[in-house]
Parts: C-alpha cells; sequence; structure tokens
C-alpha cells in the first residue's frame, strides 16, 4: 500500500519499538495456541497407542496375571502423563490471556488515533481486560476437557485391569467391573477439569500478568 512507507517513516523510535512489541506478541500467541494443539494431538496419540497396545496384549496373551499387571502399569503410568499434560495446557492458557490483552491494549492505543483513518468500524478486539482466563467454551478449554476424558479414560482402564487382575491371580473367573470402571472415569475425569477451572478463576484475579505467573512475588 502507497501510504505505508510514508507513514512508517514518520513513526517515532517508540512507535517503531511498539510496533514490533505487536508483531512479537502475536508470534508468542500463535506459539501458546499450536502449543496447545500439538499438546493435545500427542496426549490423544498416545492414548490411541495405549489402547492399540492393551488390545493387542490381551488378544495375544490372554486375561493372565502377568500380562494384566503390566497393562495396569502401563494404564496408570499413562494417565498420570496425561495429568501432566493438562497441568502443561492449564498454565499455558495463563501465558496466552496475559499475551493476548496486551495485544488489545496495544491495538486500543493505536485505534484511538483513527490512523489513516481506520476507525475500527469492524470492532476489532481493544480491550485489554480480555480474553479471560476462564472461559468455559473456548477452543482452548474444549481441547482441556477432551484430554482430561482420555486421561480419565486410562485411569479407569488401570483401576479395571487392577481389580480384574485380583480375581485373576485368585482363580476366579475375570468379569468387568464396569460400575467401579464407571465411577473411577467421572471422578478423574471431574476432579481434573474442575482443578483446572478453579485454577484459572484464581489466576483471573490476577489482573497483571507478574501476578498470576509468579504470585509469590510482591
Amino acid at each position: 500500500m502507497p501510504g505505508i512507507p510514508l507513514y512508517y517513516g514518520l513513526m517515532s523510535v517508540n512507535d517503531d519499538l511498539l510496533v514490533a512489541d505487536f508483531h512479537e506478541c502475536f508470534e508468542q500467541m500463535r506459539h501458546y495456541d499450536n502449543g496447545f494443539r500439538e499438546t493435545v494431538g500427542f496426549g490423544f496419540g498416545g492414548v490411541l497407542a495405549v489402547v492399540t497396545a492393551y488390545a493387542a496384549l490381551i488378544g495375544t496373551y490372554g486375561l493372565k496375571s502377568g500380562v494384566l499387571s503390566a497393562l495396569c502399569l502401563l494404564t496408570l503410568l499413562a494417565s498420570l502423563m496425561g495429568v501432566l499434560l493438562v497441568m502443561w495446557l492449564a498454565r499455558n492458557r495463563v501465558y496466552y490471556a496475559f499475551v493476548c490483552r496486551y495485544v488489545n491494549e496495544i491495538r486500543g492505543a493505536y485505534s484511538a488515533c483513527s490512523p489513516a483513518g481506520v476507525q475500527n468500524k469492524a470492532g476489532m478486539y481493544t480491550d485489554f481486560s480480555l480474553p479471560p482466563i476462564l472461559n468455559p467454551w473456548s477452543t482452548q478449554t474444549l481441547q482441556v476437557y477432551f484430554l482430561s476424558l482420555c486421561t480419565a479414560l486410562l485411569f479407569a482402564g488401570s483401576l479395571g485391569t487392577f481389580m480384574t487382575e485380583r480375581v485373576v491371580a485368585a482363580g476366579g473367573k475375570p468379569e468387568p467391573p464396569w460400575v467401579a470402571v464407571g465411577l473411577a472415569f467421572l471422578l478423574f475425569a471431574t476432579v481434573q477439569v474442575g482443578g483446572v477451572l478453579l485454577y484459572w478463576a484464581w489466576k483471573d484475579t490476577r489482573r497483571k500478568a507478574g501476578e498470576a505467573v509468579w504470585p509469590s512475588r510482591p
């Protein structure tokens, strides 16, 4: 556009730094959002791998005590890894939200000057208090729900496998403990999702990035 070089030529050093900061913050936003999707993809891929290995071992060796013990340990470790991934996503959301707020603040200051006659009639985001960290129906939150359910499925499978192994070791007939598995799934998923939402709600009370990221600092 012909008018852009002239405008940039009239910019002060402070304006140049602000523009650079704006671009870098956009890159950070993309980084955090991509990190979200890649982490969820990695977690889901891990769940599929564990479920595939579980079915393959059962199909090959049957419901033997040693096999069930190994599978119990495998699904338990996988579920704990999933919890760590969910915790990472929760923390990543905090970083993402504050970078977005700063981008909105810069855009708001820029739009207030109506540069080149642009009045932001489209209503692009300029509110530095948005987005909230806790948004129950945002895309990132839905991804946390999804990964939490996958992790809960692994934990419930671990518990069910353990209970089945105890029956087999005692010489009994293995029967899937569906009630215990279902309750474990619901409890584990609720604890994960509830913990993340409470964490985000707490972080939303911190209005500055430093207070949210390093709450122990004065």
